[in-house]
């Protein structure tokens, strides 16, 4: 297991709970903060990767980069008690020519850049150059540690692995203040994938490891566990986290008893209440699943204007008719997106 930064010591990261539980409370009563805690800009849409479970097609979206000079307005109209910005869209960020230029302008507007990649292009001197660049956080895209099927033989495995290593290799090295984490999406009948990129996540030194439920919307041919196997896989991943000294965030963490309560009384998904999203238009919307939902382009008003404005409060009281049958961040799933179960997460596997 790797030596892991003072950073983990219990103080900062009681403080982090605390601020986290306070912000989810917030959420889950529907209150809305002066400003969003994250705002994600889709500076690009174009991929090298074709992910059975990505919805770029089925939105709509078209596949763009966006302008340098178009980020730098956007940037400038983000309020200045907005922290974390995310460069990341329905695209691979590292395909962008000028990442590393937003990144450094976006850490010079005193925020937070983070962003997320599969993980192909960051290696070698583009890697360094990331590391170089001011970069918060950096979250990798990594489903399996199978190096026959991939995710779900959509990928280079190998070739992501040996990235994944030599990035976070050089951080801990360098005792560099940059965050690492892996996004992984739960499919099912591949728990042992998700157990699998936590024991990696460990060995390694990665911070964070965050189970991402499927959407089901798009793509029938995806397979969700049943709501009950779905909490007892989440509830052996955070175990086995808590074995491997990586924080382990999903549905189940998200919510937390506090909002498992609420739930029972505001039906809302909590997203557009700490959150915004940015299309490379320049389009404000409230969730990167409504990449075409334009609320208010950004360069008529400025972001503070339009997150307390007509358009976003509206939907916000309307979001459960706009947003149909998502519930990928609810602690239920939606009626229309129960499944029979699977019944292998309910086995005993190893730790």
């Amino acid at each position: 297991m790797a030596n892991r930064p003072n950073r983990h010591k219990w103080g900062p990261r009681m403080k982090r709970w605390m601020v986290q539980a306070i912000s989810r409370g917030k959420r889950w009563m529907g209150i809305v903060p002066e400003s969003p805690s994250q705002v994600q800009i889709e500076i690009t849409n174009r991929c090298n990767f074709d992910c059975v479970m990505c919805q770029r097609k089925d939105l709509g979206i078209n596949f763009q980069d966006m302008p340098f000079d178009l980020f730098r307005q956007v940037l400038d109209r983000i309020p200045a008690s907005t922290r974390t910005v995310c460069l990341t869209g329905w695209g691979e960020p590292t395909l962008h020519p000028d990442l590393l230029k937003m990144i450094q302008l976006t850490r010079d507007r005193g925020k937070l850049p983070i962003f997320t990649t599969n993980g192909v292009l960051l290696k070698g001197a583009l890697g360094q150059e990331i590391l170089d660049s001011g970069v918060h956080t950096v979250t990798f895209s990594l489903d399996s540690m199978d190096e026959e099927e991939g995710t779900l033989a959509h990928w280079e495995p190998a070739a992501v692995i040996r990235n994944v290593k030599e990035f976070v290799g050089r951080i801990r090295e360098g005792s560099l203040p940059i965050r690492t984490g892996i996004n992984t999406t739960l499919h099912a009948s591949r728990a042992d994938d998700v157990c699998g990129v936590i024991r990696f996540a460990g060995e390694i030194g990665i911070d964070q490891v965050s189970i991402l439920r499927l959407d089901l919307r798009f793509q029938p041919t995806l397979r969700r566990y049943s709501q009950e196997e779905e909490r007892s896989v989440l509830q052996r991943a955070h175990r086995l986290g808590r074995k491997h000294s990586v924080r382990v965030q999903s549905i189940l963490s998200e919510h937390g008893f506090g909002g498992r309560f609420f739930t029972l009384f505001n039906r809302n998904c909590p997203k557009p209440f700490d959150y915004l999203y940015i299309n490379w238009k320049g389009e404000v919307t409230p969730c990167c699943n409504l990449p075409t939902m334009n609320l208010q382009n950004i360069l008529e008003q400025d972001l503070q204007q339009v997150w307390k404005g007509a358009s976003l409060s509206r939907f916000r009281r309307k979001q459960r008719e706009l947003c149909g049958k998502c519930d990928v961040l609810y602690y239920r799933y939606h009626p229309e997106n129960l499944v029979n179960g699977t019944q292998d997460a309910l086995s005993p596997k190893p730790s």
